[in-house]
């Protein structure tokens, strides 16, 4: 009997601003404190790592300059922007040797327009890197990008607003942007890993135990340091085991074989093929148990516990393949176009399971874990009944085969199947 199926922050930042009664002719604008809650950032911004820019977060008393009127007999306040973030935009060329930051501050209604200044450590701010009109946006948050930013040096950022007669506020708060932030954030020469990562003391120097972050392949030996931190190979060495072959030509880069015997020809030489005799390029060992998912008698079962009569694994490539269990009862094909790389496909089954309530007459896990596959593969189940009773045999009697359902993933896709 058989069965086959298809599986296929703020909305708005604000200070109260209060303005005491008249004395000697002039206001007093007592001051009031923004709060700001940790940990805001603008959805908005792209381009740093894991979504978490380096932010410098300040509790910011506005103040008020003050300053006579055209008509000479009163005082009115000209309102100070607070900037509340500086935070890393993208790099300005990868290579990069500079990149950008974008200041975030609170908008003045009286304001004609911004000057947004910039300094180094060690320096005094000259004359503005920008002057003129900015819109604030829906949160009346106002932004503006500085660009071509040296790596290395501490810089500095401060904003003033100035009313329609030109007349300017003093400058708002002070926010830096520190080597070791933008260190974090930026991947100057795009090997995947960020500056930090390479120059490890954030001492702006490569020392011999570290890769260079404006040298994609410290080594030159081809592979980017990026790619050498993911296969284990050392990305200062291009012949990192020290057998004679660079680690790009190196079927075992990490294990020194210098005949590079491959017998199933898979591309991973025996010294380090974790199944020497089976086809698997992806050297796929979900359980960790040593051995890859294909030669593997249960695939997904660490203990090897599983039953090992349902259980086994096949490499299939783009060409597509059908994986079939020794006893014949369960079946994955995969057809052409499913992958686009060899992927070691695996079924493991055996134990009990009874997530609904009921008795499974076989439960078995589909392997890798949380596959993609880009067209829908055939999962065929098939059960013994060798009396032609209607009754899947070794239950007991307990399970009519009119009954059968398949569930995936706890979720019932089909049945019955009788």
């Amino acid at each position: 009997m058989l069965c086959g199926y298809r599986c296929a922050v703020p909305a708005h930042l604000s200070a109260r601003r209060r303005l005491g009664p008249l004395s000697r002719g002039r206001w007093s604008a007592p001051r009031d404190r923004l709060r700001l809650p940790r940990g805001l950032w603008p959805d908005a911004m792209t381009g740093y790592r894991n979504n978490k820019p380096p932010i410098g977060w300040v509790d910011h008393r506005p103040k008020a300059a003050s300053v006579r009127s055209r008509g000479g007999r009163a005082w009115r306040p000209i309102w100070l922007p607070a900037l509340l973030a500086a935070g890393l935009v993208l790099p300005a060329a990868s290579p990069a040797l500079a990149y950008r930051a974008e200041l975030v501050w609170t908008s003045v209604t009286s304001a004609a327009g911004y000057k947004v200044f910039v300094r180094q450590r060690g320096d005094a701010y000259g004359a503005p890197d920008f002057s003129g009109p900015l819109s604030p946006d829906g949160s009346g948050l106002v932004r503006y990008v500085v660009k071509g930013l040296p790596l290395g040096p501490t810089m500095y950022f401060q904003v003033l607003s100035y009313d329609d007669a030109g007349t300017d506020s003093s400058p708002s708060n002070e926010l830096a942007l520190t080597y070791a932030q933008v260190a974090a954030v930026i991947d100057s020469d795009g090997d995947g890993l960020t500056n930090a990562e390479e120059d490890v003391d954030l001492d702006g120097i490569v020392d011999p135990n570290e890769t260079d972050p404006f040298d994609p392949d410290t080594d030159g030996d081809g592979l980017t340091d990026g790619a050498e931190r993911i296969a284990g190979t050392n990305p200062l060495l291009a012949d990192s085991d020290a057998d004679g072959l660079w680690d790009p030509s190196d079927n075992c880069p990490v294990t020194a074989n210098p005949s590079q015997v491959d017998a199933d020809g898979d591309g991973a030489g025996d010294a380090c093929d974790n199944c020497p005799d089976e086809v698997n390029p992806d050297q796929l060992d979900t359980d960790g148990g040593g051995g890859g998912d294909v030669c593997d008698p249960c695939p997904l079962a660490p203990a090897d516990d599983c039953d090992v009569h349902a259980s086994g694994g096949l490499s299939i490539d783009g060409a597509g393949g059908t994986l079939i269990v020794p006893d014949g009862s369960l079946g994955v094909a995969l057809p052409t176009g499913a992958v686009a790389s060899p992927m070691s496909v695996s079924v493991t089954s055996g134990g009990t399971w009874d997530a609904v309530g009921a008795p499974f007459a076989a439960h078995a896990s589909l392997g890798p874990p949380g596959m993609s596959l880009a067209v829908p593969a055939t999962v065929t189940i098939a059960w013994s009944d060798a009396d032609g009773d209607g009754i899947v045999d070794a239950t007991g009697g307990s399970i009519d085969e009119r009954d059968l359902r398949v569930w995936l993933d706890g979720v019932e896709v089909g049945g019955p199947c009788g």
